[in-house]
């Protein structure tokens, strides 16, 4: 429980600094990970999700005037689902994201925090995903995303509690669209 509201935290705090915004900024965040960021262990993840809980606090900020959010989380999955080809989860972030950029005026965020079942011994998809192969499947699901929509922004986080931080080097994006790397708070560019 600890480590889901230390991460929501995070997200938030830097989504607020780390992006400038014009005053009364719409922001539309999809949150992209696994039963962490389903809010599975939960009592009401509808209410009680960490994106739900982080929309909450950026609401609350004088500079943004809209916060929507979508939770794109699924209990079990990982970084292989979300792969544009695996046809699994993909399609339903991109979903997400075509209904919010509608709004012409906000800021489309991506937020992803997988990698806890791709550690797995045995039981989720792909799983156990390779260092480089992890690595190579978030390098996939950023350039996709970020080709069909240049304008938006990545929130890399990182799984807490996993021996991932020393295997993983910073992902490589394009160069005008960076990454946010959530371990050293430093933008990734290739």
């Amino acid at each position: 429980m600890k480590q889901v509201f230390t991460i929501l935290l995070t997200c938030s705090l830097l989504i607020l600094t780390a992006f400038s915004n014009p005053k009364g900024k719409k922001l539309h965040i999809i949150f992209m990970g696994d039963s962490i960021t389903e809010g599975t262990a939960m009592a009401d993840p509808e209410k009680d999700a960490p994106g739900v809980y982080a929309a909450e606090i950026l609401r609350g900020q004088k500079k943004i005037a809209r916060v929507e959010q979508s939770n794109q989380g699924f209990s079990g999955h990982t970084t292989v689902d979300f792969l544009p080809s695996s046809n699994a989860d993909f399609p339903k972030t991109l979903a997400a994201a075509e209904n919010f950029t509608k709004d012409q005026g906000s800021l489309l965020i991506f937020s992803i925090m997988l990698g806890t079942n791709d550690s797995a011994i045995s039981g989720p998809n792909g799983s156990p995903v390779s260092p480089a192969d992890y690595k190579q499947n978030l390098q996939v699901i950023i350039r996709d995303l970020l080709q069909r929509f240049p304008n938006a922004r990545i929130v890399l986080q990182y799984p807490s509690g996993i021996a991932l931080i020393r295997i993983m080097e910073p992902v490589t994006c394009r160069k005008d669209s960076p990454a946010l790397n959530l371990i050293t708070r430093n933008w990734i560019r290739s």
